[in-house]
Order: C-alpha cells, then sequence, then structure tokens
C-alpha cells in the first residue's frame, strides 16, 4: 500500500479553536510518522506545515471562537502524507497574500505561514472558498529504500 486510493492509516478529528487542541492531534500524527519510519527531514517540514495550517484556521479563520470547530483530515501511507484543514471562517483568497520575501514586506507578519507551507510540503492547495487548505508531502527517500532501526547494520562491524 503505496499511494492514497488505499491509505495505510486515517483519521478525522473536529477539534475546537484552541491551539493546545491542535498540538494534541499533532502529537499523534508525528508518532504515526515515526512508526512508518519517515526521515527526520521528512518529520520537521510535515510539523512545521501542519501547525502553520492548523494555527491558521484557528486563529485566522475561526478568530480563536471556542464555539467554532477545526475539521482536520490524515492520509497517511509509508510513501505520503496528506492532510485536509478546513475552519469555519469566511476564508481569503490566497493569492492576494503578499511575499513576505520582499522588502516592503519583511517587517510584516502576513504571509509567512503560507510561504512556510508552500516551502516544505509538496503540494499545497485551498478550495475556492479560501477556507479549507489540503498539504500533501511525498516522502523523500522511498519506503523500500529505508533502513528500520531493527534491521539496520549501521555501526557493526559484520566480520
Amino acid at each position: 500500500m503505496t499511494d492514497m486510493e488505499s491509505p495505510v492509516w486515517t483519521k478525522d478529528y473536529c477539534i475546537p479553536s484552541k491551539t493546545e487542541a491542535g498540538h494534541a492531534v499533532m502529537d499523534g500524527v508525528l508518532q504515526q510518522l515515526e512508526e512508518f519510519f519517515w526521515d527526520k527531514k521528512d518529520i520537521f517540514a510535515i510539523h512545521l506545515a501542519l501547525e502553520e495550517a492548523i494555527v491558521n484556521a484557528i486563529r485566522h479563520g475561526n478568530q480563536s471562537n471556542n464555539r467554532l470547530c477545526v475539521q482536520v483530515h490524515f492520509e497517511i501511507s509509508p510513501e505520503k502524507f496528506l492532510v485536509t484543514i478546513r475552519d469555519e471562517g469566511s476564508g481569503f483568497d490566497p493569492n492576494s497574500i503578499p511575499d513576505p520575501t520582499l522588502e516592503d514586506f519583511l517587517e510584516r507578519p502576513c504571509g509567512r505561514g503560507v510561504k512556510l507551507m508552500r516551502s516544505f510540503m509538496t503540494t499545497v492547495s485551498f478550495n475556492a472558498a479560501g477556507n479549507e487548505v489540503t498539504l500533501t508531502k511525498e516522502r523523500s527517500v522511498p519506503a523500500s529504500e529505508q533502513v528500520s532501526p531493527e534491521n539496520s547494520t549501521a555501526g557493526f562491524s559484520q566480520e
């Protein structure tokens, strides 16, 4: 099972608009990635992008209103990570976000999270309303080339 047509691990959450709830969800997902022996570099990238997306949904989308829910859907296989995050806010136009690396925007906070997501993930897409984002990450080292810790002979001489 190496494609998203038959995901190995799927999970759906409806979390309150509290950053603590988002962190609890992330902890479980990061654990799942480790169980599939994802590379630490990929896990770091997913962690950073996922945190940005969830915090944006809570703070900007739902305005930290605890009565509103953030829906999160995960599909994780040994080769691919996919998450869809939807808030109950009115959305935004992702194309209207200024490039935070341009000189006029260097000291303004807007756009940095989306820039980070796009930098670390394989794909980032928004729905037409702008209140849902889908992030995907292709594994940088194929699972077939990964060596699990149990099967590794690194550091041991074979005489």
